[in-house]
């Protein structure tokens, strides 16, 4: 991994460099009055893209994301501060990364910076592909590791079938027009809402991290995918449902038909594919025991899942 020049910081931050260390897949770089994180740009029209929209976002008020500096060739440097990750366990966490969420998603709606040139890989197409991943895991299941395997062959078969269910289903709503107006209105979603892509400093200020993957896409993307995550380290409590519907729609309302897309797509089993997929695939971030341990958690709340979205279908 190419560590950052000590002058080009220099120059970047306006401050002498102490030193520079490896931090998780980044670089800590010290100043002495103060820290750091410096991270290498993959894709130079996407961080010209995306330097455009902080700002575009800073300038209507959305304040909870780390200032940015940029050479706008190599690296992308942010301040470090004191934190912890966002806890999909803590209802105090979740009210507020919930309401942070649909300011992110009230603010980045209509934005003027036009899209990145290129395909696109829209929500519709993240669900059908990570279904068609799962089904490739699915065949290759016996040649997995055996604590994998053993998950695989007692509940795979069921959850494959309830996301093939849940994609018929939603074939009878306007999920892709609904989509691509979202795409042309230049709606903004992060996409990559994982509990790591949250901190909170010492005051208990919420701050959004890493947008990668961030793009015109449906916001609605966003919103199902933190649900699941959230419901799932709570066991589909329906109490934590409740919380993280009011929570979004007291700042940013959706309309009668993304509800029923929302209640849809809570039957899309995306934390026991994505889990499964980054196993089997050995993907990098993907710890073997822990993320195990929660594929089998979730595994063991398959009729809890269903209850609670039998429930919320009444």
């Amino acid at each position: 991994m190419e560590a950052p020049d000590y002058v080009e910081m220099e120059k970047l931050i306006k401050s002498e460099v102490h030193h520079i260390k490896p931090y998780r897949r980044n670089w800590c770089i010290d100043t002495g009055s103060g820290k750091w994180i410096a991270k290498k740009i993959a894709n130079k029209r996407y961080a010209s893209w995306w330097l455009n929209i902080d700002q575009e976002l800073r300038l209507r008020g959305f304040q909870s994301m780390l200032t940015i500096q940029s050479d706008d060739q190599t690296w992308f440097l942010t301040p470090f501060i004191e934190s912890r990750t966002g806890n999909y366990s803590n209802k105090n966490d979740i009210k507020k990364m919930i309401s942070t969420l649909a300011r992110f998603h009230h603010l980045g709606r209509g934005l003027k910076t036009p899209p990145v040139e290129g395909a696109s890989f829209l929500l519709y197409h993240r669900l059908y592909y990570r279904l068609l991943q799962f089904y490739q895991v699915m065949c290759n299941m016996n040649h997995f590791p055996e604590d994998l395997s053993r998950i695989l062959r007692r509940v795979g078969e069921k959850y494959y079938k309830a996301g093939v269910h849940t994609w018929k289903r939603l074939s009878h709503y306007p999920i892709i027009p609904l989509t691509n107006s979202y795409r042309m209105g230049n709606c903004l979603a992060h996409r990559d809402l994982a509990s790591h892509n949250w901190i909170v400093d010492h005051r208990e200020k919420v701050w959004l991290i890493d947008f990668e993957t961030a793009d015109y896409d449906l916001q609605l993307g966003d919103y199902f995918q933190i649900s699941t995550r959230m419901l799932a380290e709570n066991d589909w409590d329906m109490e934590c449902l409740n919380e993280i519907m009011q929570s979004y729609e007291s700042f940013l309302p959706l309309t009668t038909l993304e509800k029923k897309i929302y209640h849809i797509l809570l039957s899309f089993p995306n934390e026991f594919y994505r889990e499964s997929i980054g196993l089997a695939k050995r993907k990098a971030g993907y710890n073997w025991d822990s993320s195990l341990h929660y594929l089998h958690k979730i595994s063991n709340h398959f009729d809890r899942w269903n209850q609670a979205i039998a429930r919320l279908n009444i």
